[in-house]
């Protein structure tokens, strides 16, 4: 079960050659992603949003260099090549996703408050449960 093309085995020829940079690359790609991801939960976390554009195109250009060096290589290959950097990683992506989602959370939240209040600035009181509690209508 391997992905490798043919001739990859040895640096003879052009397949060999870019699978031999690939392998020898492909630790380097793990951490280029590990570090993105850190960059960007250390700007999360801080709330520092400035530069968030340029560390989610930072994180998305490590994460395609990854996709394709891997796209080349057998799983076996990756774990063998880079498998301890997998367990970093992962912890990493798991922490963005939760910064991410607490973010998400926030932005809803603020949404559906600014909604409410635009709702209650346009309403003039008729159908508000409010309104008729206080008329005694219940």
């Amino acid at each position: 079960m391997t992905n490798l093309h043919a001739g990859a085995g040895s640096t003879g020829g052009p397949g060999g050659r870019e699978l031999e940079a690939s392998r020898d690359a492909l630790p380097q790609l793990f951490k280029r992603l590990e570090s993105a991801l850190t960059i960007e939960n250390e700007a999360l976390r801080s709330r520092s949003f400035e530069m968030i554009d340029d560390h989610i195109e930072r994180k998305n250009h490590a994460l395609l260099e990854l996709r394709r060096a891997i796209g080349k290589l057998s799983e076996d290959e990756v774990r063998a090549r880079a498998g301890h950097l997998v367990a970093g990683l992962r912890q990493a992506v798991k922490e963005n996703h939760e910064l991410l989602q607490r973010n998400m959370d926030a932005v809803r939240s603020i949404s559906e408050i600014v909604r409410k209040s635009i709702q209650e600035s346009e309403s003039d009181g008729t159908y508000s449960h409010e309104d008729a509690i206080a008329r005694g209508q219940s």
